[in-house]
């Protein structure tokens, strides 16, 4: 028998043998069938990892336990704003913190808060974005809350710069507040200079390459111009999937 199974098959907390109410876990039984591993170190246990879960390769030091602990109250109890939300989620998932009781960052947070995984990432990313604007040094002002991060989001670091920039100076140049209609005007008016820029570098090397037939130009031009516009639509009455998979098949024919 294991040298943490009672007599009735149940099993200790194998870090603090806490035992939980009997009636949590139906009479006779004073802890769960399964041994646990205490994801509050020094203090009662009341998550437990089970058996059929993935070995710990790595076991949390005690620092790491601390600090696991300091993350999950943030966490758990929404008291801080999307920043530190966001930013405690991250360190959990970077430094594997939660490796001792779930096998995955994924299920560490379903099971631990009832987050859903798309959630906790749309923290992570918003903090992330956030982070990137304030250490950049050069802004007064900055994102004041989750609606005026979240477009932010939609663009990669140096992008999410670019757009900051646009936003504070339009709203010193303008008087209009700093809300989050205007980051995500400006992100739009970003991304779509940057799909001018693209489709225009694109345009010049096919207009200048002379292996290419100028049959073949005119109907590349036009598909180009068809995606300009539905761009500028928001993509409404085409389905972008749909359509890479049908490009991606006359790129596979092209190379046959």
């Amino acid at each position: 028998m294991d040298e943490n199974m009672n007599e009735i098959g149940c099993v200790s907390c194998v870090e603090c043998e806490y035992r939980t109410d009997i009636d949590r876990f139906g009479e006779g039984c004073e802890i769960p069938p399964y041994r646990g591993v205490c994801v509050r170190p020094g203090g009662p246990c009341d998550e437990y990892r089970e058996g059929s879960g993935a070995a710990v390769d790595e076991p949390l030091t005690y620092d790491e336990q601390q600090r696991l602990a300091e993350l999950g109250a943030i966490v758990g109890a929404r008291m801080m704003g999307v920043v530190e939300f966001g930013a405690a989620l991250a360190e959990i998932r970077d430094r594997r913190l939660y490796r001792q009781a779930h096998g995955s960052f994924d299920t560490y947070v379903k099971e631990r808060f009832e987050v859903a995984r798309a959630t906790a990432y749309q923290y992570i990313e918003a903090a992330a974005a956030f982070e990137n604007v304030r250490n950049c040094g050069r802004f007064e002002i900055l994102p004041a809350n989750e609606a005026q991060i979240r477009p932010l989001t939609r663009v990669d670091g140096p992008v999410q710069v670019q757009v900051w920039k646009r936003v504070t100076h339009t709203s010193e140049v303008t008087g209009e507040p700093v809300t989050a209609r205007l980051v995500a005007a400006s992100v739009r008016e970003v991304l779509g200079e940057q799909f001018v820029k693209r489709t225009g570098e694109i345009r010049t090397r096919v207009q200048r390459d002379p292996v290419i037939p100028d049959d073949f130009k005119e109907r590349f031009f036009g598909i180009m111009e068809y995606l300009r516009e539905a761009r500028e639509a928001n993509w409404r009455g085409i389905d972008r999937a749909a359509a890479l998979r049908y490009l991606d098949a006359l790129k596979n024919i092209l190379a046959e």
